[in-house]
């Protein structure tokens, strides 16, 4: 057909990325929530179960205590954010 042949030679690129884990208890809480994580840096919002934000904070530890006393008992939101993840997670106070 081509008097000529056409190769296309790309470079393989492969991602690879560390999943992301992130523990946090005890659930219910009482008065501080623990987080444990593989990877740093990470935003934490809390938000009632209305959207008022109640909680920001940017951790830059893997390991995290977040002080909920003056947090009244109910269902909450925690949203963390981090590079190329957001997840939320449900948070109960129970005092």
């Amino acid at each position: 057909m081509f008097p000529f042949s056409v190769y296309s030679y790309l470079p393989k690129v492969v991602y690879c990325y560390l999943p992301i884990t992130v523990k946090f208890f005890p659930t219910p809480s009482k008065d501080r929530l623990y987080l444990e994580m593989n990877k740093t840096p990470v935003y934490v919002k809390i938000m009632s179960i209305t959207g008022q934000v109640v909680y920001t904070e940017k951790v830059v530890d893997k390991n995290h205590l977040i002080d909920l006393q003056n947090l009244s008992n109910g269902i909450y939101l925690m949203q963390l954010n981090g590079d190329n993840f957001v997840q939320t997670e449900k948070v109960v106070i129970q005092k």
